[in-house]
């Protein structure tokens, strides 16, 4: 069925940016770390197989705009994660295709929405691996176990942002590039931070002037002064992510509420 079309492509996509990163980060990799890949592949050539029967049966125009692509005229086949697959926002605009992209609309709301919430549950625990790591595991040797977690949700908030930006970016075919039908706030790079992250952190500090020095020994400044010119706790500009998909959409979740009213004192006291 059509649905179940959607579905499935949504599911392999996921796999194949998954299985991108993977590969991207075995820069020299080893025996056990290639038969990984290769299996993940084989995986994922398998399931992108079922998905072009379905097209064949539920969308044929898919597989004539497939004929002409780029990669399927190169002569070395390429990998599975480089394969295009083909959703309906990438097909020209057919009364054929009206009721594919009707699904993939609302799946890739669903999708939206899941990603995001990705992306704030990991920021939010890599937050508190940087805090526990800088309370507890300091100056104990090399906090590699610390850092690999650290890296691992690194990766984990990489993949969610791809996510976001991918059904943004068809959502937005979908709606003929019209931005204000889309219903979701473009994720831009600045946009990912933390609640209690500044918009603008990279902000010099003063010069040291004459009357910093006292007998040739320059006066500290104490790490939790703020640069001059920081703004203030009331001036702050907290990212949309933490506020719903639109500016007016506060989200209703009570860890995110309770993040919400924790930032609002800070910048009321």
């Amino acid at each position: 069925s059509a649905f179940e079309l959607s579905q499935i492509a949504l599911t392999n996509c996921y796999h194949r940016r998954q299985l991108s990163v993977e590969v991207a980060l075995f820069r020299d990799p080893t025996s056990q770390q290639i038969a990984q890949i290769t299996e993940s592949r084989n995986r994922l050539q398998r399931k992108i197989t079922r998905l072009r029967k379905l097209q064949a049966v539920v969308c044929p125009l898919a597989l004539q705009v497939l004929s002409t692509h780029p990669t399927t005229i190169d002569s070395s086949p390429p990998h599975p994660e480089s394969v295009p697959l083909l959703f309906p926002s990438d097909l020209p605009k057919l009364s054929s295709c009206s009721r594919l992209r009707l699904i993939e609309g609302r799946l890739r709301d669903g999708q939206c929405q899941d990603s995001l919430d990705q992306l704030r549950n990991d920021l939010l625990i890599k937050s508190r691996l940087h805090t526990y790591k800088k309370s507890n595991a300091r100056h104990q040797g090399a906090t590699t176990r610390t850092r690999s977690r650290m890296d691992r949700y690194d990766r984990k908030i990489k993949l969610s942002t791809l996510r976001y930006q991918r059904a943004w970016a068809a959502k937005l075919e979908l709606v003929e590039n019209d931005v204000t039908k889309v219903g979701w706030q473009k994720l831009r790079q600045e946009d990912i931070r933390t609640m209690h992250d500044v918009k603008n952190r990279n902000i010099p500090r003063p010069a040291t002037t004459s009357e910093d020095v006292v007998g040739e020994t320059e006066v500290d400044i104490p790490e939790t002064t703020p640069p001059t010119g920081a703004p203030g706790e009331g001036f702050r500009t907290m990212s949309w992510i933490w506020m719903g998909s639109g500016s007016q959409n506060l989200a209703t979740s009570e860890l995110l509420y309770s993040g919400l009213k924790v930032e609002w004192c800070k910048a009321y006291a």
